[in-house]
């Protein structure tokens, strides 16, 4: 509690992920991967009030970004990639548990990526992310 109150940290997953596609289609590793963003926004910020929604969602989009230098991500501003996640903080919840590290969270709407939607309900086929600083 005392680490995501203080202004100079972070939050970000500290797991490796497989991915959606291709050979690790399937794997996940980590439980702080697949289940960190809708446990903190829903215990941390929702239930226990401990930060504002907007300092919680900073510390997980524009203050990562700063640090690995990605320059056109981490906010809402003209001129970066338009990647957005629409959800409603009141239903906001993660599944998550070591035997199964993979279902989708609930309370989570629609997701851009690039500016084009990846999630609506149920994931598209669409694969619009670069991987890399320049994407």
């Amino acid at each position: 509690a005392a680490a995501l109150a203080d202004k100079r940290f972070f939050v970000m997953g500290d797991g490796v992920t497989g991915a959606d596609d291709g050979p690790l289609n399937g794997y996940a590793f980590s439980l702080s991967d697949w289940g960190y963003v809708p446990s903190i926004l829903g215990h941390w910020v929702r239930d226990r009030k401990l930060m504002s929604l907007e300092t919680a969602v900073a510390k997980m989009t524009d203050g990562p970004a700063r640090q690995i230098g990605l320059t056109d991500r981490g906010r809402i501003a003209e001129g970066y990639k338009a990647d957005l996640v629409l959800f409603d903080l009141e239903r906001l919840d993660t599944r998550v548990e070591p035997s199964w590290l993979t279902p989708c969270p609930e309370g989570i709407e629609q997701v851009f990526v690039n500016g084009r939607r990846a999630f609506d309900g149920t994931a598209t086929q669409g694969r619009f992310g670069i991987v890399g600083r320049h994407s």
